[in-house]
């Protein structure tokens, strides 16, 4: 394979909650509002329906967003006021996307870090499915959770990375999956197919939102500037 070509290849570790189950939670994506990032256990965010935090086997997603969309909306509806002080404002872009977020039928709660907002979904519905995430075992999540994965963003993809995401779900019924894979890898088809999956497992750790060491990167940031 020329090296400029696409490569099939993941050479660093993508988000699997964000690739595997945020399209599970029903939310239509957002073009203007995209999640920062997507996790499945935090020892820091508590509720009452999660009093000693959220752990993986919870079945609870955690959705990221920046607050820069709020505070841009703010500044610009402010200066729209100063300048226009008799105009009437409805209900903003951020403001009416949050709306949706928390009308979603899965939605639990709502935390708010320094810079984030999150918001918790209960994806226990999905129960098999998450558990063969956990495992690693995306080819065997059910049909029409499949579904809903790879319609999730696939028009917004470029071709190599459909071919990705279709391999990913869909290797254990194309058999040109493992072929093109492990071309690339420079292994024989027979011991690729001893791997079983083509996406790596989720990594627990960096699918783990934790607040402090987020604040304390924050932190050491300020310093150095």
């Amino acid at each position: 394979m020329n090296k400029t070509e696409p490569s099939l290849l993941q050479k660093t570790y993508i988000q699997k909650s964000r690739l595997f189950l945020l399209p599970l939670t029903g939310l239509a994506r957002n073009k203007y509002f995209p999640s920062t990032n997507t996790y499945i256990s935090s020892p820091d965010l508590i509720s009452s329906e999660y009093s000693s935090g959220i752990d993986y086997e919870d079945e609870i997603l955690i959705i990221a967003y920046s607050k820069i969309y709020k505070i841009k909306q703010d500044n610009i509806y402010n200066q729209v006021n100063a300048n226009f002080k008799n105009i009437g404002i409805e209900e903003t872009g951020w403001d009416r996307y949050e709306t949706v977020i928390m009308s979603n039928k899965r939605f639990i709660g709502f935390h708010e870090s320094e810079d984030e907002f999150l918001y918790t979904f209960d994806l226990s519905d999905w129960h098999d499915d998450w558990k063969h995430f956990i495992d690693g075992r995306y080819t065997l999540m059910s049909e029409k959770a499949k579904k809903i994965i790879k319609g999730y963003k696939w028009e917004s993809l470029q071709p190599i990375e459909q071919r990705k995401l279709h391999c990913y779900l869909y290797s254990n019924k194309d058999e040109n999956c493992f072929k093109d894979f492990a071309e690339e890898l420079g292994l024989s088809v027979e011991d690729l197919k001893k791997i079983k999956e083509l996406c790596n497992p989720p990594n627990l750790k960096l699918e783990t939102y934790i607040l402090s060491q987020k604040k304390e990167l924050n932190e050491t940031k300020s310093q150095k500037t």
